[in-house]
C-alpha cells in the first residue's frame, strides 16, 4: 500500500539529475517477500531501489569522499551549495544538515571543490509520507510546507542558480511525467501542482526575496 511513497522519493533522487552532474545513482528494483509462517504462504511485491555507495559516487566523479561529521557550510562550493538548497527546498524537505553533513554526503574534487550531494528524501513534503515529522521550530505546520534553510550567499551567484532551475522547469516536470503510470490520476495531478507551486515563487521577484533571500542563514 505504500509503494507510491517511495517511487515519491526515488523521484526524488531522479529531480536531481538535471540540476547537477553530482548526485548519486540509483536504480528500481522489485523486492518479493514470502511469509511462510502461516498454513498458507503469503507473497508481497514491494517496490524498492538500490542507491550508490558514496565511495563509488566520488570514483565516479574523479573525487574522494569527505569524512569530516561537522564542515563549515560556507566552505562547500556556492552554486553546489546554492543547487542542493534549492533542491531541498523545491522538495520541501528540511530533514538535513549542511553543518552536520546530516542527510548529505561531500566529495572533494581534484581542484579542490568541496560538493554536497543530498540523500533520504522520505520526510519530504513531496513525498508526504504519513509519519513524516518536521522541525516546529522553522515556523512551519506541517511537511508540505516549504521553508529555506540555505545559508546566505553572493547575491550574483543566488541569482544565477535561480535562473537555472527558471530555466531547467520543461526537464523537471518531465521527470515527474515519467512514472506519472505509478499514481492514481488525482494524486499525479497533486504532484505537478505542487511542483508549478515552487517555480511560480523562483520565477515572482517578490515571493522569491520573501521566501528565499529573506530567510537564507547565517553563521553568527
Amino acid at each position: 500500500n505504500y509503494n507510491h511513497l517511495l517511487m515519491k522519493e526515488y523521484i526524488c533522487y531522479e529531480l536531481f539529475k538535471p540540476i547537477t552532474p553530482y548526485y548519486f545513482k540509483t536504480r528500481l528494483l522489485e523486492v518479493t517477500l514470502k511469509d511462510e509462517s502461516g498454513r498458507q504462504p503469503k507473497t508481497y511485491q514491494l517496490a524498492g531501489f538500490f542507491i550508490e555507495d558514496d565511495d563509488a559516487t566520488a570514483r565516479r566523479l574523479q573525487a574522494e569522499p569527505v569524512d569530516e561529521p561537522k564542515l563549515n557550510p560556507l566552505q562547500l562550493e556556492d552554486t553546489s551549495s546554492l543547487r542542493l538548497d534549492l533542491f531541498q527546498f523545491m522538495i520541501a524537505n528540511t530533514d538535513y544538515s549542511l553543518m552536520f553533513s546530516h542527510n548529505v554526503k561531500s566529495i572533494k574534487t581534484e581542484d579542490g571543490r568541496y560538493i554536497p550531494i543530498p540523500y533520504d528524501f522520505d520526510m519530504a513534503g513531496f513525498v508526504n509520507a504519513p509519519y513524516a515529522t518536521f522541525d516546529e521550530s522553522l515556523g512551519i505546520r506541517s511537511v508540505h510546507e516549504r521553508v529555506y534553510k540555505g545559508f546566505c550567499r553572493n547575491e550574483k551567484v543566488t541569482e544565477f542558480v535561480r535562473n537555472e532551475y527558471v530555466e531547467l522547469e520543461p526537464e523537471i516536470n518531465k521527470v515527474i511525467d515519467r512514472y506519472e503510470i505509478q499514481f492514481e490520476p488525482k494524486e499525479f495531478t497533486a504532484l505537478r501542482k505542487y511542483m508549478s507551486e515552487f517555480f511560480a515563487t523562483m520565477k515572482n521577484d517578490t515571493f522569491y526575496r520573501e521566501q528565499i533571500i529573506r530567510k537564507c542563514r547565517t553563521l553568527n
